[in-house]
Parts: C-alpha cells; sequence; structure tokens
C-alpha cells in the first residue's frame, strides 16, 4: 500500500506520476478537515487509519509534503516505526528519503531570543513609518514600547486583550458558561496598560472567551485602538451588532489599513445581523468581514442563511466553515484526550506557543493560553510582565486541545 504524505499540488502530481496503477493508494494530511475527502479518486485517510497502515508493515509512504510545513519531518519520526519505507519527490523522480537526516535538534521555530529580536525590529520599523506619516499618537506608543523592549526582551507580546468573559449566549460548544473564573469587565486602567504593552507591528484580539459586544466602553476601546493604528481583529456573536452599532464600528475600524471582523452563527440574530452588515463591508475593503459556520451545527445555520436570502452558504466569499472545538477538554461533553503523537503535533504548530504570545483576561490576570477560561495557565499580570513566561513545551491543557483550532491547520 502506498500512503501520499500531503494533498496538496505536489503531492497529487505524485499520485498521477507514480501510483496511477496502485489501487491502494490514499493521501494523508494532518489537517483534519481534508480526512474523509477523495482527490483524484483517492480517499484522504484520518491519523488513526494512518497509524494502524504503518504499523502493519507493508506500507511505503511517499513524502509529498507542502514545503512550508517545517513540522512535518518531526511529526514522521514520532509516527513511523523504525525502517519504514520513505521515499520523496524530488526533481520530478522518486528517491529515497531518511528521516534521521534531519537532526533531532533542527529548529522548527526560532529560539526566544530570535523570536524576540526579530520583534524588536520590527516594531522599530513600524515606528519609523508612524514618524514618516507624521502620526503622532500611534509614534509615541510605539516609542514607549520599543524602551521598554530593549530592556526585557523575553516578555512575550499580547495577543489579544480580554474586556469581558461575559456572554449573552449559553451555547452547549462553549466553556464560557460553564466557566468558574469570576465574570466582569476591564477596567480602562487595565485596558490603558495593556495597550501600552502592544507591539505596534502586530494585530490585536479584542475579545477572549466572552462577548466583547457586551462591554460599556467597547466604542470608546476601539477608537483608543485606532488612535495609534493599531489593527483590530474582534470575533462576536453579533446578537447586539443592530445597524446604530455596525455603523459606528465599521467607521472605526474603516479608519484602520486592516482589521477584522468575524461573526460566529450561534444564533438566527446572529445570522441576521451579519446580513445587514455586508453592505457596511463593501464600502470598506480594509475590513476583512466574515461569518463563521461551526460544524456542530452546520445544518441548522444553513436554515437560517437560506432564510436571510443566501442560497449557497457553501461557497459563499464572506463565510468560513470551521471545526467545533472543546476549550481545550474544558467543555466535559465534548472531552477528549488524544494520543502523544498528536499532542506533539498540535504543541509544535500551535499559533501561541510558536509565536509566544499571551493574552491578558479582563482582570489583568496573563494567560498564556487562548483556550483557558479556567484560566489554569495563568503567568503573572499586566502589572509584572517581566514575570511573564513561556512554555514551549505544552501544558496539561494540550492534552486535550482539539487540533486545528489554533494552528495553521484551521
Amino acid at each position: 500500500m502506498t500512503i501520499i504524505y500531503g494533498t496538496g499540488e505536489l503531492a497529487q502530481d505524485g499520485w498521477k506520476r507514480f501510483c496511477k496503477d496502485d489501487d491502494e493508494a490514499v493521501f494523508y494530511s494532518n489537517d483534519r478537515r481534508e480526512w474523509g475527502r477523495v482527490i483524484s479518486g483517492r480517499k484522504v485517510i484520518d491519523f488513526n487509519q494512518l497509524t494502524e497502515h504503518l504499523e502493519q508493515g507493508n506500507t511505503e509512504l511517499i513524502y509529498a509534503a507542502d514545503p512550508q510545513d517545517k513540522t512535518a519531518i518531526p511529526f514522521l519520526k514520532d509516527v513511523c516505526p523504525p525502517h519504514t519505507k520513505i521515499r520523496s519527490i524530488e526533481g520530478g523522480q522518486l528517491v529515497p528519503f531518511d528521516l534521521d537526516r534531519i537532526g533531532e535538534n533542527d529548529q522548527w521555530w526560532l529560539t526566544p531570543e530570535e523570536l524576540e529580536q526579530k520583534n524588536l525590529e520590527d516594531s522599530i520599523k513600524v515606528r519609523d513609518l508612524f514618524a514618516a506619516q507624521g502620526k503622532t499618537e500611534a509614534y509615541a506608543q510605539a516609542v514607549e514600547y520599543i524602551r521598554y523592549k530593549k530592556d526585557h526582551l523575553l516578555v512575550p507580546d499580547l495577543d489579544s486583550i480580554e474586556i469581558t468573559n461575559s456572554c449573552n449566549l449559553n451555547c452547549p460548544n462553549c466553556g464560557t458558561p460553564i466557566s468558574k473564573f469570576p465574570k466582569g469587565f476591564m477596567s480602562e486602567e487595565i485596558f490603558d496598560l495593556s495597550v501600552k504593552h502592544l507591539n505596534p507591528a502586530k494585530h490585536i484580539g479584542l475579545h477572549g472567551v466572552g462577548e466583547p459586544l457586551l462591554h460599556p466602553k467597547l466604542l470608546q476601546y476601539i477608537a483608543k485602538l485606532v488612535k495609534i493604528d493599531k489593527n483590530i481583529i474582534i470575533s462576536t456573536n453579533a446578537v447586539l451588532l443592530d445597524q446604530a452599532l455596525s455603523r459606528e464600528i465599521f467607521s472605526l475600524m474603516g479608519q484602520l489599513s486592516e482589521s477584522t471582523l468575524m461573526i460566529s452563527f450561534h444564533t438566527k440574530k446572529s445570522v441576521e445581523n451579519w446580513v445587514h452588515c455586508l453592505a457596511y463591508a463593501a464600502d470598506h475593503p480594509n475590513i476583512h468581514f466574515m461569518g463563521q459556520v461551526l460544524d456542530h451545527n452546520k445544518e441548522t445555520v444553513y436554515g437560517w442563511l437560506k432564510e436571510c436570502g443566501i442560497d449557497a452558504p457553501e461557497s459563499h466569499p464572506r463565510i468560513r466553515h470551521i471545526t467545533s472545538h472543546s476549550w481545550a477538554g474544558n467543555v466535559s461533553g465534548r472531552k477528549v484526550t488524544y494520543q502523544k503523537v498528536e499532542i506533539l503535533n498540535r504543541i509544535r504548530n500551535c499559533y501561541f506557543l510558536r509565536n509566544r504570545l499571551i493574552r491578558v483576561r479582563w482582570d489583568g490576570t496573563i494567560t498564556v493560553c487562548c483556550l483557558d477560561t479556567e484560566c489554569t495557565q495563568r503567568s503573572g499580570t499586566i502589572f509584572d510582565l517581566e514575570s511573564v513566561e513561556v512554555n514551549r513545551g505544552g501544558y496539561e491543557l494540550c492534552s486535550h486541545c482539539d487540533p486545528d483550532w489554533t494552528s495553521k491547520f484551521q
């Protein structure tokens, strides 16, 4: 049997060149959304099927991964039994491929020092750009950030500011309604201190495990970020996003060179408000505006969309399909403990760990995991960032973290 590792152009070309007469040839991808698909008449198998075939010992693996996938080889080292026959496609030919030729110490990540030095250099470039553009407030914030960063190089960057962890819905796939972490709204003091520590070269999420539109100072906080030219990402259930609030949010975020507004379709009202926002989005091409269909209630959402005049939601350019998750096992009915190989691969590809990112919660607590509804992985506060550390080897939550959600495979 032949397993082609990859589903992209290289893999499909490999199938056409080398496997036409192999009735048992299949594809494999670490992207779970590919599992079960049929490509060129061949199935994309899942992780369990991959390990079963490899353990049988009569399988050849053709390595045809995306060249940008730096974690493919470490993954195969973990999953392939000794003496697995592996060949790769090089120069249009199949050649022997030795996993051991890639040293165990080869880095698929930059070291913390390398990464943070690059972050500092990127922020200096943006500071200089702000100066050239005459953006005085953005320049002043960048200067303050760089001054702090030079003295505390290894302090991780903020990826998101959770202005509230309260929510107006009670979705069965979400850990927020059952979380025991105290509910509340971020004060202006904590928000302003967080803003001082924002890398000017990076975007900032204005949400966490709650519904950001509930915060009474939402527009005020957005305006503060606009003043320093900070690209914003907001994820919302949009129940409160009526026409008046929509106009104000689009007007503010439209002043930025780039920003993102995501609406998850948890209710019919979410869909209806997304529909009326389509006109605003057309007037603001610099805002990446999307609706999100989660797989746990996809058919129900399709019904709502069609009732609102969206006849082909599967292919709508402003709708993306994403996997539902369990908030790293914090939703008990959806909790799964994954195999060690899967966990290690997920850690390697975790957006938060790979980039040494942190989130400040509404009360100023710092967490190193974006799905940590209970804040079990807290690491200091916004008031003592110098003490915050990121364990790139992962945390207990990683054993239950749903694949793809925080990785490049989503």
